[in-house]
């Protein structure tokens, strides 16, 4: 082998040798620097699985076009409130040009923190027509729930009216100033005003007698004065006789009980759709069919504080 030869062979192994001595130099850094991405993404994949969450309502008010989200932390993650978006039927709300605000419920162990086990309440201002909406909420990491708001149409033609004079002796928030009644071929509607705004710490009922009789129903103590639907007019109520349906609202949900099984008490059957407090009026829809379809019933309306002083319309 001439020595030029042997001088190439020796500089390649030279190269060769430096090249494994730079891999081998480089690769513990490499090495850290793959194990610090992987722990990051363990990290993060950890962070996906702990977070749960759920819509647990929606209410709508059209007087001023507010939308209230209620969510509850259900995971074992705590979660930055503001890294919470929504989409409400396939439109994102920007927060450039849509106000969002969001506030912890029972916020006590880290405050401005989501912890596991409370609320978030989130005020969205968007405006919503008649009809079911889609609401979706989704976390910063790609975690999302979604629920509907069924929207009414609170410009619905009621028929049988009657103003209740202001008591004064309750909370405003529960005294019952009038109320307005209706229906179309499927729903009967209620519309309740009060002397100050709807309250969710107060209890509004629409207690229901389907058939006038004394022989059916749960009784009820003391005298009632009864309207007459679709009559519109008054009528005394016997203690003796019951009432066979209750429409309820109270903390932003409106359901409808009937009579039990047992025959002693009113039991939950559905929950109702409801136009959304706006101000002093709440408007609840109930389904014909899920009373009986009745062509004609009386009804009374029973308001509650949170004292539990209470107002009736018509007064006894």
């Amino acid at each position: 082998m001439g020595f030029s030869n042997i001088f190439a062979a020796a500089l390649a192994f030279s190269v060769l040798i430096g090249i494994f001595y730079i891999l081998y130099e480089s690769l513990p850094e490499e090495v850290v620097d793959m194990g610090a991405e992987l722990t990051e993404k363990y990290d993060d994949l950890a962070l996906k699985a702990a977070t749960q969450f759920s819509i647990e309502n929606v209410t709508y008010f059209s007087d001023t076009n507010l939308t209230i989200v209620v969510l509850e932390n259900g995971g074992g993650a705590m979660l930055d409130p503001a890294m919470l978006s929504f989409i409400i039927d396939g439109n994102y709300l920007d927060e450039s040009t849509t106000n969002i605000s969001r506030t912890v419920l029972g916020d006590g162990l880290n405050p401005d923190l989501w912890d596991t086990g409370e609320g978030l309440s989130c005020n969205l201002t968007y405006s919503l027509g008649p009809g079911i909406h889609n609401v979706k909420a989704f976390y910063g990491n790609g975690v999302w729930c979604s629920g509907n708001i069924k929207v009414i149409d609170s410009n619905i033609n009621l028929s049988v009216s009657y103003a209740d004079p202001v008591e004064g002796t309750l909370d405003a928030s529960a005294d019952i100033t009038g109320f307005g009644a209706g229906n179309d071929t499927e729903f009967w509607y209620i519309r309740v005003n009060v002397s100050g705004p709807i309250s969710e710490s107060c209890t509004y009922s629409c207690y229901i007698d389907v058939d006038s009789s004394g022989s059916t129903g749960i009784a009820t103590a003391g005298s009632r004065t009864l309207i007459h639907y679709p009559t519109n007019v008054t009528q005394a109520f016997d203690p003796g006789a019951g009432v066979e349906y209750m429409v309820n609202y109270r903390g932003g949900t409106a359901k409808l009980f009937s009579q039990g099984d047992l025959g002693s008490m009113l039991e939950e059957r559905a929950v109702l759709d409801f136009s959304n407090p706006t101000g002093s009026s709440l408007l609840i829809r109930v389904p014909l069919a899920d009373l009986g379809n009745p062509s004609n019933f009386s009804f009374y309306l029973y308001g509650v504080d949170q004292l539990m002083r209470h107002d009736l319309a018509p007064d006894a």
